[in-house]
């Protein structure tokens, strides 16, 4: 599998992980705080698990998880950026600690997304 491929996985496993521990712990329209620290809400969660499993099916290919890299990363700088400037993107809260996760995983989907080449392999995984 190639690197790309494996971080499409990962990360959508993660936004799957992150989107069903909201709708469990946030399930209302009505902020909340997820592990004392990330604001959610049922229209966040609900935008995780999208990402998670467009991730999660992106990886079956090479071209699949390099455009979901490029495109979800560039969402998730995005989204760092605009929640610097407000705490909420519509009824999505993107504030707080929010800023600093999507930028760390903004950064590293762009990162695998624009430097992916088809033939880099991982062996061990």
């Amino acid at each position: 599998m190639s690197v790309v491929r494996r971080v499409a996985q990962l990360f959508g496993v993660g936004f799957l992980i992150l989107g069903g521990a909201g709708l469990y712990y946030g399930h209302s329209l009505d902020d909340g705080i997820l592990w004392d620290r990330f604001p959610v809400n049922l229209v966040g969660n609900l935008v995780h698990v999208l990402f998670g499993a467009w991730g999660v099916a992106a990886a079956a290919t090479f071209s699949g998880a390099k455009s979901y890299c490029q495109l979800v990363g560039i969402i998730c700088v995005a989204l760092a950026g605009i929640g610097y400037v407000t705490p909420t993107l519509g009824i999505m809260p993107i504030g707080g600690a929010d800023i600093w996760l999507h930028g760390g995983v903004g950064l590293i989907l762009t990162y695998a997304g624009f430097t992916a080449r088809e033939g880099a392999g991982l062996t061990a995984l």
